[in-house]
């Protein structure tokens, strides 16, 4: 099972702040143990989140 959570970057200081979000989107994968900068191919999204562990 996945939980994802969407927030807006200036709208939620504290949260972009503490993983470093600076653009849009960025997916912050298992508490920062993965993550996915920009538009990828979902091909490689999936990959990522299987590199992080996510099943």
């Amino acid at each position: 099972m996945v939980l994802a959570e969407g927030v807006g970057a200036m709208d939620f200081n504290e949260i972009s702040e503490k993983y470093g979000i600076s653009s849009v989107p960025d997916t912050v994968i298992n508490e920062g143990v993965g993550r996915v900068v920009g538009a990828y191919p979902e091909q490689n999204f999936l990959a990522e989140l299987m590199r992080t562990g996510v099943k």
